[in-house]
C-alpha cells in the first residue's frame, strides 16, 4: 500500500443494492484509508459529484437509463481526471477498449471473492495517489512558469539531457522554439556550436549543459552560436545555474540568454548562395546545356546522361556533332539555331531521351541555344508495359459481371473502364477515360478512392465498401506488378453488393434481438451469481463445512457455462468485417493468450487472408485450447498453411471416426469440466465467413481441423 495514508473518499455506483452493500464491506475490509458512498444510478450519482467531493469514482456498467460508459462520459465532461474505475460483470474486449477510448483509469471485472476487492482496492489507492502527485507536480510547475514569464530577459529551463522543458516568450522570440535550439552539443550536431568569450570553440565536453551538471556551478559568458536552416545565424551570451532536487542532485539548469548578432559578412553570404546552386544544379537529374552559334557546348551541367556514360562537363568546348553522332540532333540542334523552338525524342545505345532545344537572341556570353536533356528510358519501359497491361484486361473489362474494372495511371487518371456494371449507373467506358474519381463522383466518394489509388501505386492493397445511387459496391484495389513494390498503375475491381448487403441487414436486426435477449439473460443470471460469491466468501470466515467447497465448484460451472453460452450465441448473431490479416501475426497472439502449460507450438504458414480479426482469433483460442485440454501435457500443435485455408493439427489421443460428427455439436464434450462449446463456436466462424471446417486424423494419430475456403489477401 502506499506510504500516504490519508482517507480515500470513494463513490460507488451500482443499480443492484446487494452487491454495492457487498463492495463497502469488501473494501473496508481491504483498506482503513477507504471511505465507500454508494448509489443506484449514474443520474444520482452525477448530482453528488461536486467538485472535490470524492477521491475516486467506482461504477457498473449495465445500469438502467446510464450506462457505465455514458456515465464516464459525463464525467469526464466535468473533470478530465478524476479517478474512475469500471468494475463491472460483463467483460469483453468491446467494452474495455470504449472505456479506454472513452478516458477510463481503470478496468476490472467483478469475479466474487476476496481476491477481486483486494485488486479493486489496491487500484482505488493507486489511482488517487497518482492523481494526487500529478496535481502537485502540475501545480509546482504553473507557478515557476508564472514566475520565468514575468522575467524581461530570455529565460529557458533544460533537463540534465540538455532538452528544453520551458521557455518564457523572450526566449521563444530569440530561440524561434518550432524547433530545440539549446541541447547538449551531441556529436554531430553541426547546426549548432558553442564559443566561449574570445570566439573560441567549446569542446564537447565543455558544453553549458554539461558544464553544469557536472560540476553543480554554474557559468558565466558562454557564446552561443545557432546557423538556422534558413542560412541566418544568431549569436547569444548565455549565463547559466543548477536546480536542484531534494536529493541534492542537478535536476535542470536555467539560462538567461542575451542576443549579441552580429551580421555576416555579404560576400561570404553571396559565396555560400553561390555554392549551394552550383551543388544543386550539379546533381540534377537532367542535363542543363547551353550550345553557341557554332554548334560548340558552352555549358553542361547535371547527372542526366549515366546511360551513356558521358561526364556532361566534359564536353563543354567541344562540337555537338563530334560528341553525338546522330542525324536526328544534329536536324533539330540546327533547327533550333535558325530561331525554332524543338522538342526531340532519341534512342542512343538503347536508351531513350527527350531534349527541348530553345534559341536565345541577343545572349551576350555567346550561348545562342539552351536546352535540356532528359533520360526517358524508363519511363518508356514503363509506357510499353501499360500498352501491354491494357491489352491483358481488356477481355476482362468487356465482360466483367456484376460491376466495373479500371486501370489507372500515376496521376489517378483512368486509362481503361468497362463492365456490365457501369451502365446501371448511367456511364460508359469512354466516360471514365482520361478523368479522376473527382470528376466523376461526389466528393467523399471521390476521396476514399483517390485515397486508395495512391496506396495501390505504393504497392497497398485496399478493401472496403462505397453506397452509391442506391447500389451498394465492395470496391478491391490493387497495384499492377505485385503488393510491397511502388508501381505507375493500378487495378480497381468494384462488385455490386447491394442485394447481399441487405439480406446482411436484415440478418443483422434478427441478430440484435437476439443478442438482446441474451445479455439482458446474462446478466439477470449473473448478479445474483456474483452476490453468491461474494456471501460464500462471507460464510468461510464465520463457519467451516465440507459443503462450501461442493458450493464454490457450482457456482464457478455456473459462471463458466453462462460465459460460454453467451459467446456461443453471439457468434451466431455477430456480423463479420473483414479485412487482410496475416495468419502467422494472429496465431502467435493467441498462443501468447491461451494457457498451453508444456504444450509447444510450430507455425508453417505465411501470408495474409481476408477475415474478421477478432473472430480468427476465437477460432485459433479455441483450436489451441481443445488441443491442451484433450492431450498430454506436452502435446505439440502445428499451424499450417493449405492452397485455400489452414490447418491445425496435434499429437493428442485424437477423435474417433464414430464420433467425429459429433465434435461440433454444443455441449459435447469428452473433456472432464468442458463446457462442449469451444468447437460449435469454432463452427459457427467458418459458416460466417462462408468456411467450411472438417475433423480428420492426423499424421501422428491426433486431431487435424482443416479450414478451406478461404481467400487470401
Amino acid at each position: 500500500m502506499s506510504a500516504d495514508r490519508s482517507t480515500v473518499n470513494v463513490l460507488h455506483v451500482d443499480d443492484d443494492p446487494q452487491l454495492s452493500e457487498l463492495a463497502s464491506k469488501m473494501l473496508a475490509a481491504e483498506s482503513d484509508r477507504i471511505v465507500t458512498e454508494t448509489v443506484e444510478s449514474a443520474d444520482e450519482a452525477l448530482d453528488r459529484l461536486e467538485p472535490g467531493a470524492f477521491d475516486c469514482v467506482v461504477s457498473d456498467y449495465e445500469m438502467p437509463r446510464m450506462d457505465g460508459i455514458e456515465f464516464l462520459r459525463a464525467v469526464r465532461a466535468r473533470d478530465r481526471s478524476l479517478p474512475f474505475i469500471l468494475f463491472t460483470g460483463k467483460g469483453s474486449e468491446e467494452v474495455a477498449s470504449e472505456a479506454i477510448s472513452a478516458g477510463v483509469t481503470e478496468y476490472l471485472q467483478k469475479r466474487g471473492g476476496r481476491d477481486t476487492y483486494a485488486i479493486l482496492a489496491h487500484r482505488i489507492e493507486n489511482a488517487v495517489d497518482a492523481h494526487r502527485a500529478s496535481t502537485r507536480a502540475e501545480n509546482r510547475q504553473r507557478r515557476l512558469e508564472q514566475i520565468l514569464k514575468t522575467v524581461p530577459g530570455g529565460v529557458v529551463q533544460l533537463d540534465r539531457d540538455g532538452q528544453i522543458v520551458l521557455a518564457n516568450d523572450r526566449a521563444e522570440e530569440v530561440l524561434d522554439l518550432s524547433t530545440p535550439a539549446f541541447d547538449s552539443g551531441a556529436e554531430g550536431d553541426s547546426a549548432r556550436r558553442s564559443d566561449d568569450t574570445d570566439g573560441d570553440p567549446v569542446v564537447d565536453e565543455d558544453l553549458p549543459v554539461d558544464r553544469v551538471v557536472e560540476s553543480g556551478a554554474p557559468v558565466y559568458g558562454v557564446r552561443r552560436t545557432i546557423d538556422w536552416p534558413n542560412g541566418t545565424r544568431t549569436v547569444l551570451r548565455v549565463n547559466g545555474a543548477p536546480v536542484f532536487d531534494g536529493a541534492g542532485d542537478v535536476e535542470s539548469v536555467v539560462f538567461s540568454l542575451t542576443d549579441v548578432t552580429d551580421h555576416l559578412d555579404q560576400r561570404r553570404e553571396l559565396a555560400s548562395v553561390q555554392s549551394r546552386l552550383e551543388a544543386l544544379v550539379g546533381n540534377l537529374p537532367v542535363v542543363l546545356f547551353g550550345v553557341d552559334e557554332d554548334g560548340v557546348f558552352t555549358l553542361s551541367e547535371g547527372q542526366g546522361l549515366d546511360a551513356l556514360a558521358v561526364d556532361p562537363g566534359e564536353v563543354v568546348g567541344r562540337r555537338v556533332a563530334d560528341v553525338y553522332d546522330h542525324p536526328d540532333i544534329h536536324r533539330d540542334l540546327e533547327r533550333a539555331l535558325d530561331g525554332q523552338s524543338v522538342e526531340g525524342r532519341y534512342t542512343i545505345d538503347e536508351a531513350v531521351f527527350d531534349v527541348v532545344y530553345r534559341p536565345v537572341e541577343g545572349s551576350s556570353v555567346g550561348t545562342v541555344v539552351v536546352g535540356v536533356a532528359r533520360d526517358v528510358t524508363e519511363q518508356r519501359r514503363r509506357e510499353v508495359e501499360l500498352r501491354r497491361s491494357r491489352q491483358q484486361y481488356q477481355a476482362l473489362v468487356d465482360n466483367f459481371p456484376n460491376g466495373g474494372v479500371f486501370l489507372f495511371d500515376a496521376d489517378l487518371r483512368y486509362t481503361l473502364a468497362g463492365g456490365e456494371g457501369l451502365s446501371d449507373v448511367g456511364l460508359s467506358s469512354a466516360d471514365f477515360e482520361g478523368k479522376r474519381p473527382n470528376d466523376l463522383f461526389p466528393a467523399d466518394i471521390a476521396a476514399e478512392l483517390e485515397d486508395a489509388y495512391r496506396a495501390a501505386l505504393d504497392g497497398e492493397t485496399r478493401v472496403f465498401e462505397q453506397s452509391y445511387q442506391g447500389g451498394h459496391y465492395r470496391v478491391r484495389v490493387v497495384p499492377v506488378g505485385g503488393d510491397d513494390s511502388p508501381t505507375d498503375v493500378g487495378l480497381a475491381v468494384s462488385e455490386d453488393i447491394t442485394e447481399r448487403r441487405e439480406q446482411r441487414q436484415a440478418l443483422r436486426r434478427q441478430n440484435e434481438r437476439l443478442e438482446e435477449f441474451v445479455d439482458v439473460l446474462s446478466h439477470d443470471l449473473r448478479n445474483p451469481l456474483n452476490v453468491a460469491t461474494g456471501r460464500l466468501t462471507l460464510a468461510r470466515e464465520e463457519c467451516d463445512s465440507e459443503h462450501l467447497d461442493d458450493i464454490d465448484t457450482a457456482l464457478d460451472r455456473c459462471l463458466e457455462l453462462i460465459s460460454d453460452l453467451l459467446t456461443f450465441a453471439q457468434e451466431g448473431t455477430a456480423t463479420i468485417d473483414t479485412e487482410p490479416v496475416s495468419l502467422p501475426a494472429v496465431v502467435d497472439e493467441c498462443w501468447q493468450t491461451v494457457e498451453t502449460g508444456d504444450a509447444t507450438l510450430s507455425v508453417d504458414a505465411a501470408g495474409r487472408i481476408v477475415a474478421d480479426e477478432s473472430r480468427l482469433k476465437q477460432v485459433f483460442e479455441n483450436l489451441i485450447r481443445n488441443a491442451v485440454d484433450h492431450g498430454d501435457p506436452g502435446v505439440e500443435i502445428v499451424v499450417e498453411a493449405l492452397p485455400d485455408g489452414f490447418a491445425v493439427t496435434d499429437d493428442g489421443p485424437g477423435i474417433p471416426a464414430d464420433r467425429r460428427d459429433n465434435v461440433f455439436e454444443a455441449g459435447y464434450s469428452t473433456a472432464t469440466g468442458g463446457t462442449g462449446f469451444g468447437l460449435s463456436i469454432v463452427q459457427r466462424i467458418a459458416d460466417s465467413h462462408g468456411w467450411s471446417i472438417t475433423v480428420t486424423e492426423g499424421g501422428a494419430g491426433g486431431a487435424r481441423f482443416e479450414v478451406t475456403g478461404v481467400e487470401s489477401a
